[in-house]
């Protein structure tokens, strides 16, 4: 899939085809979640999107420059 089909697909979606395409592309991959703690969701919540990539991805690590929010995740 290329550079530019991609960016159209997420431009034109709905939030859901959004989350489904960032899990198509991460599915059994290393990613790097940057700004992992920056939705409005419990972290615990399966719609958030940290968990729907965790779910797919090979390895994941997420990284926020918030760090209260890092915090929480860890608790």
């Amino acid at each position: 899939m290329d550079k530019e089909l991609i960016f159209n697909r997420i431009r034109k979606g709905a939030k859901a085809e959004k989350t489904a395409l960032i899990c198509e592309l991460c599915t059994g991959k290393s990613v790097l979640d940057v700004g992992c703690a920056g939705q409005d969701f419990d972290y615990n919540n399966p719609a958030w999107l940290h968990n729907r990539i965790k779910s797919v991805s090979g390895v994941l690590d997420g990284v926020d420059i918030e760090a209260e929010a890092i915090s929480a995740m860890r608790a």
